[in-house]
């Protein structure tokens, strides 16, 4: 199915749209990531309100950024030693818009990432922050930037992410934009990862959202999306400034996380 767009996009957007749409299909049911359609765009220097649909309006008020809570307690975590080596236009892999990955090499086998309460202090803790329905915000962006709808399979990273052939990978990446991922029902499931650098190591966390809720990743947060399931609302776009790698072993195999 096409993706579809609003109507009034803004050129720059229009101009993006055949790289901004997520389109992968692993060989399982189930396996997928898409983007269902583009709704509009928020804009640096408006405000908006976070609706009971998961969607924005905007608004005359001349609301903040979201800033995280300043927290450095860390929440349940894994922690891993590795060494980043990214952002060197290395070959792209098929589970990332933003182009050339780079690697961290990881010292453990298997990865298990531990579930942390999605409070606004434990995201302190990785620089995002938790939002509510009813909330205002404005973005830290000087860039327009899409409102989407995505939709995530349940066999997503196995089916697809995980594969070296598919999707490259488990990865994180940081850039210079933000991101807000918003769940449109109930059932919309999986987990958000964030992580911090702590000297030589990794500490990696996965959130689950709440309906009702969003969370705001403020720019050059660690993070990744792809370990979500169900339809969300997510505002991303594309940048120059960024850096995302795969996790390998020092002999080049594939290193995969999993929730557990």
């Amino acid at each position: 199915m096409a993706m579809k767009l609003s109507e009034g996009l803004p050129d720059d957007i229009v101009s993006q749209v055949d790289r901004l749409e997520v389109n992968r299909h692993g060989d399982q049911p189930g396996s997928h990531m898409v983007t269902e359609s583009i709704n509009g765009h928020v804009a640096p220097g408006t405000s908006y309100r976070l609706e009971a649909d998961g969607f924005l309006s905007a608004v005359p008020e001349d609301a903040p950024t979201p800033s995280a809570v300043a927290n450095d307690t860390p929440p349940p975590n894994v922690r891993i030693s590795g060494a980043w080596r990214g952002g060197d236009g290395s070959k792209a892999t098929d589970g990332n818009i933003l182009g050339g990955v780079g690697t961290l090499i990881v010292n453990e086998a298997d990865v298990a990432i531990p579930e942390a309460p999605c409070t606004a202090v434990a995201l302190g803790f990785y620089g995002a922050a938790l939002l509510s329905v009813g909330d205002i915000l404005s973005f830290d962006t000087n860039a327009n930037m899409p409102v989407t709808v995505m939709e995530i399979g349940p066999n997503y990273t196995d089916g697809f992410l995980h594969l070296e052939e598919k999707g490259g990978g488990t990865y994180l990446e940081h850039h210079d934009r933000p991101h807000l991922h918003v769940p449109l029902n109930r059932e919309s499931a999986g987990h958000m990862l964030y992580a911090r650098q702590d000297g030589d190591s990794y500490l990696i966390s996965g959130f689950r959202i709440p309906h009702g809720n969003a969370v705001y990743s403020t720019p050059h947060v660690l993070h990744a999306d792809a370990y979500l399931i169900g339809r969300y609302m997510v505002i991303y776009s594309l940048t120059d400034n960024f850096s995302n790698v795969v996790f390998r072993s020092e002999d080049g195999t594939l290193v995969n996380a999993s929730m557990g």
